[in-house]
Formats: C-alpha cells, structure tokens, sequence
C-alpha cells in the first residue's frame, strides 16, 4: 500500500504518462493523431502543469513516496 500523498491524482497521471512512454509500440505509433495528441498532454505534464521535470524531490510526499522516486523522475527527464 502507497502512504497517503497530498496530490494521488498527479501520481496516477505520472503512472499512466510513464507507462505510455515506456511502451515501444505506443511509441512507433506517435505519428497518429490521438497518440501525438497525448504527447502534448505528457509535454504539458511535465513541462508546464507541474515542476516534476525541474524538481522532482520537492514532490516527495506530494505525488512521490520518497527520493528513490524522486531520483527515478529525474534520471528518467535526463535521459529524454
């Protein structure tokens, strides 16, 4: 079970944005029109809507559990 968090629902969109990044198919497929429609969506997320890709560890115990998450985020953004 996660420990409570002050903002689930920035954790439930960074889960299902992550979970799309992750897959290679989603990927190949990002000339579609509803998939690079949700790529703006993720562009958003991370970029304007939330400092996850600037400070992740100022989400600890907002939208992450912890700075091995945080650590996670930031790794993930480096690499993009």
């Amino acid at each position: 079970m996660e420990p409570a968090l002050k903002y689930p629902e920035i954790r439930d969109s960074l889960k299902f944005y992550a979970k799309d990044l992750a897959d290679n198919s989603w990927i190949n497929k990002i000339s579609d029109e509803s998939s690079s429609e949700n790529i703006d969506y993720i562009i958003h997320f991370f970029f304007d809507d939330t400092s996850l890709s600037e400070d992740p560890s100022g989400y600890i115990g907002l939208a992450l559990t912890g700075e091995a998450e945080a650590v996670a985020v930031k790794n993930y953004g480096d690499s993009a």
